[in-house]
């Protein structure tokens, strides 16, 4: 599980992360044509639900905040801790960003994650188009890279690829599954 204990946070926030009991695993990311490892996706793994069931819960109590930050902060953290390097690419709400503090926090905690940082928009919660603004802001300010993951479910749409402007798409393989024969 992540101890975000030793990050400078505040209590009531540390604590608040600590009660979600997350951790991460890295799903290694391969170039195409030299089939080099050449980053990893964070992808978060609750202990006593699935992903999706922890994202739903916290949605219905107004709570994605929380896991944004818990995402963030955790798998940096977890990524440093085991001193990967390469890519990092990390999932991301469109309804969420980081506050000045936050964001204060987290590049003096990691202070080079940005040159390696991808930053995954997720296609099934709702986009909130202020605070995506002010993500983009945070995002292009950093020179970090923003991929729409998953597209062509959920609510990804090519309104989604004019809004996240992204350097990359994940077209989800229920999108292309069947492609060969129509």
């Amino acid at each position: 599980m992540v101890k975000y204990t030793d990050l400078p946070l505040n209590d009531a926030l540390t604590e608040k992360l600590g009660e979600l009991k997350i951790d991460f695993v890295f799903q290694s990311i391969f170039e195409k044509k030299s089939m080099e490892i050449v980053g990893h996706e964070a992808l978060m793994r609750p202990l006593g639900s699935t992903p999706l069931q922890l994202i739903e819960e916290h949605r219905m109590k107004g709570g994605l905040h929380t896991l944004e930050l818990a995402t963030f902060l955790g798998a940096s953290k977890k990524y440093y801790d085991r001193q990967m390097n390469g890519i990092i690419s990390i999932n991301s709400f469109p309804s969420e960003c980081f506050n000045s503090e936050e964001s204060e926090i987290f590049f003096k905690c990691f202070p080079d994650i940005a040159k390696h940082m991808l930053v995954e928009i997720l296609e099934y919660t709702e986009l909130n188009v202020d605070k995506w603004v002010l993500k983009r802001e945070q995002i292009r300010s950093n020179n970090i890279r923003v991929a729409i993951d998953d597209f062509g479910s959920g609510k990804s749409s090519m309104m989604a690829v004019d809004i996240f402007e992204p350097d990359e798409i994940k077209i989800d393989r229920s999108f292309v599954k069947g492609i060969h024969q129509s």
